[in-house]
C-alpha cells in the first residue's frame, strides 16, 4: 500500500490499474509543456524514447513512445541513426502538439547517443543520475497513487504498458535494503523513472 493505494500483487511493482488510458486529449485540459526521456540499449537491448505532457490540472499524459529493439537483428542500428530516427520522431511530435520540448532526459551512463545527437543537432540531453532502484519507484508510485497518470491509448503506447504489466520485483531480494527488478524487458520502466526523477519539482513531487 502505498498513499492508501495497492501499488502491486505479489512481486509485481505497479498496480496497472493507476495507468488511466485515454482515447484522445481531454478537451478541458490544456497541455503545458512536453518532456522526453530516454533508455538505450544499442548492441544488445532496446532503446526507447517517451513523450509526456503536463496539463493544466498537473496531470501526465504519456503521448508517445518510440521503441527500437536490436534483438535477433544482424545488423544493428548504429548511433548515427538512431540520433536521426530520435531528432526525426522528436519533430514529429512538436508538429503535432505545437509545444516546445522542455527537458530531455537520458541515463547518465549512455554517452554514445547524448553525444550524437550533440554533435548532428546541437540538442544537449540531460543525464541523470540514478539512485537505488526502490527510491526511483517511489517517485513513481507517488505520481500514480496521486491518480495523476495518463496514457493515450494508441498502437505505439502498447509496449509501454505491457512492459509496465510484467514490471517485477526479484522475490529473494525483497527483505533488503536495496530491493530489485527483474531486467528484462525493462526499458520503458526505466525510461518512465527517469522522466520522473528529473522533473520532480516540476511534478510537485518535492518542494
Amino acid at each position: 500500500i502505498y498513499l492508501g493505494e495497492p501499488v502491486g500483487l505479489g512481486t509485481n511493482v505497479y498496480n496497472m490499474n493507476l495507468f488511466k488510458p485515454l482515447k484522445e486529449l481531454p478537451s478541458d485540459d490544456d497541455l503545458l509543456l512536453i518532456d522526453i526521456a530516454t533508455d538505450t540499449g544499442h548492441q544488445v537491448s532496446a532503446t526507447t524514447h517517451g513523450a509526456f505532457a503536463l496539463t493544466k490540472k498537473q496531470n501526465v499524459i504519456l503521448l508517445d513512445t518510440y521503441y527500437y529493439s536490436p534483438h535477433k537483428k544482424a545488423i544493428k542500428k548504429a548511433p548515427s541513426e538512431l540520433s536521426k530516427e530520435y531528432f526525426e520522431w522528436r519533430k514529429g511530435i512538436i508538429e503535432a502538439y505545437r509545444k516546445n520540448i522542455d527537458v530531455e532526459t537520458i541515463d547518465s551512463a549512455e554517452g554514445a547517443l547524448r553525444n550524437q545527437v550533440f554533435n548532428d543537432y546541437g540538442i544537449r540531453l540531460h543525464p541523470i543520475t540514478k539512485k537505488k532502484k526502490v527510491d526511483m519507484i517511489d517517485n513513481v508510485h507517488d505520481l500514480l497513487a496521486q491518480g495523476r497518470f495518463f496514457y493515450l491509448d494508441t498502437p505505439n503506447n502498447k509496449i509501454f504498458i505491457e512492459e509496465h504489466k510484467k514490471y517485477q520485483w526479484k522475490e529473494e531480494t525483497l527483505n533488503t535494503d536495496d530491493p530489485q527488478v527483474v531486467k528484462e524487458d525493462d526499458h520503458t520502466c526505466d525510461m518512465f523513472q527517469y522522466y520522473v526523477n528529473d522533473n520532480l519539482r516540476k511534478l510537485g513531487l518535492k518542494f
